[in-house]
């Protein structure tokens, strides 16, 4: 029984490092347009009108400075209009409420499916769904790109809109 806590222990330790590494970037200019993501979104920045973001698919490019890789699956994230977020996650499907508040943005609490995937899929997801439960706030940037600030993190979650058939 010893042998268990200690390994339930290092397990829940190994996996919190590797949600904080997922997310802790140091403050650099985005890569995709080279303006810093202060420049695309100041922090002041709190949307309140849903309409544009509601009925569309947005798909995950950045998480918290870290490029999602183009092989990986598609994390996305929609708004439905009753104030529920919906969604793929790197493995399992998600979904929550979201609410704005007088201190800004609230995601939660989310519940998803428990399928198991590969252990660096598996970090994303715990990554991704760490950060879009800690949303602060969120704009749209040119370009049809959803920006999220995200607690405790100096960059934000990025998306971008899918063009539907």
């Amino acid at each position: 029984m010893k042998r268990f806590r200690v390994l339930a222990s290092t397990a829940l330790c190994v996996s919190a490092c590797f949600l904080q590494a997922a997310c802790d970037t140091p403050d650099e200019a985005d890569e995709a347009d080279g303006r810093a993501v202060q420049d695309v979104m100041p922090r002041e920045v709190l949307m309140t009108d849903f309409s544009e973001l509601e009925g569309r698919t947005w798909v995950l490019v950045d998480l918290c400075g870290e490029k999602i890789p183009e092989d990986a699956r598609q994390v996305t994230l929609e708004f439905m209009e009753d104030g529920h977020v919906a969604g793929a996650a790197p493995v399992n499907r998600y979904h929550g409420e979201f609410i704005m508040t007088d201190e800004g943005l609230e995601v939660g609490p989310l519940a998803s499916t428990m399928m198991a995937g590969e252990p660096e899929a598996m970090d994303r997801e715990r990554a991704y769904l760490a950060a879009i439960g800690t949303a602060t706030s969120l704009g749209l940037a040119e370009g049809d790109v959803l920006v999220i600030a995200v607690e405790n993190q100096e960059l934000p979650l990025r998306f971008e809109a899918v063009e539907e058939p």
